[in-house]
């Protein structure tokens, strides 16, 4: 990303993942990413000066880049392959489960869908047509639900994992677009 875009890129792991110790849950990831937020804030100067600053968020990323952006005033969220719900996307995958038993199970839900509307930030959602894990129609639910300044890029015959792959120089121009 930082070849094409240009940009500087700050990279964290979340609780349970990488290098980082811990169990992952949903309010712990949410607390690492602000920890995250608060220490590039620290580095970029005030909160006012977060305009240079963009959330970049792919799966379950894009569920703590969009609550990241409903909480801080930031330049942009860029979300790759969001999902509405986890409960929506086991009852995609689950279909043969009674929906209280999903509900039952599911204690981590990244309910995406409630805080599309909460933006305050542009938004550009990037999904793969071909996404074999979330549905191109969930991201094209967070898209419809914001209302800010948006873009949608569907990148044609990608899946989950490939994008920036099948997307080749169009991916990344699609993404410098955003950000001017």
């Amino acid at each position: 990303m930082h070849t094409y875009v240009g940009a500087s890129i700050f990279i964290f792991d979340y609780r349970g993942y990488g290098l980082s110790q811990g169990s992952p849950s949903e309010s712990g990831l949410y607390l690492d990413a602000e920890a995250a937020v608060d220490f590039l804030i620290d580095r970029v100067g005030s909160e006012e000066g977060t305009q240079d600053v963009v959330f970049f968020g792919r799966s379950l990323g894009s569920a703590v880049a969009l609550k990241m952006a409903s909480i801080y005033d930031v330049g942009g969220v860029i979300i790759e392959a969001p999902f509405t719900s986890t409960v929506a996307l086991a009852k995609i995958h689950y279909p043969y489960l009674p929906e209280f038993l999903v509900n039952l199970l599911i204690r981590n839900r990244y309910a995406s869908d409630t805080v599309a509307g909460s933006l305050g930030s542009p938004l550009m959602v990037i999904h793969g047509t071909n996404d074999s894990v979330v549905p191109i129609e969930m991201g094209e639910k967070i898209y419809d639900l914001a209302n800010v300044n948006k873009s949608f890029y569907a990148v044609a015959g990608a899946d989950h994992n490939d994008t920036y792959i099948i997307g080749g120089e169009n991916y990344f121009r699609n993404i410098l677009e955003f950000l001017e």
